[in-house]
């Protein structure tokens, strides 16, 4: 099954919402069970309930105004697609806005018949950003 930029491009958008609404069980069916990936705060992390536990858990809750932007999609022959984009947020501590947070982000996409599923995915704060926690 092949899919195209603009089923990425909604994959995307939708995972973007999800985080925005701190939606992890939403946010784990656009993930393949087994996924590897690293994180702004874990090192790799193995497996959608590794991920949501040491990564979204953690950092979901103290940011609102996730946004990608100006993301580049490749597609390969075999239907992958590689998504490359910036990212940013605004960290919340306390109700005040203590910084804006910038990163980029790198997500492999494996079609199946359901849709879009992320097989790796790799966010992670720009140099010279303050640190989350």
């Amino acid at each position: 099954m092949i899919y195209s930029e603009t089923d990425a491009v909604q994959w995307l958008n939708t995972w973007e919402r999800q985080i925005n609404e701190r939606d992890y069980s939403g946010a784990s069916l656009l993930f393949d069970a087994d996924v590897l990936a690293y994180g702004t705060l874990a090192g790799q992390l193995r497996g959608i309930d590794d991920l949501i536990q040491n990564q979204w858990q953690k950092v979901w809750p103290l940011i609102t105004d996730f946004k990608f932007d100006q993301p580049e999609f490749q597609n390969f022959n075999g239907g992958f697609i590689l998504i490359v984009s910036g990212w940013s947020s605004n960290h919340h501590k306390q109700r005040s806005i203590q910084h804006v947070r910038s990163g980029r982000a790198t997500l492999v996409l494996k079609p199946v018949t359901s849709g879009l599923r992320c097989v790796h995915s790799h966010l992670s704060m720009l140099p010279g950003t303050q640190a989350l926690l």
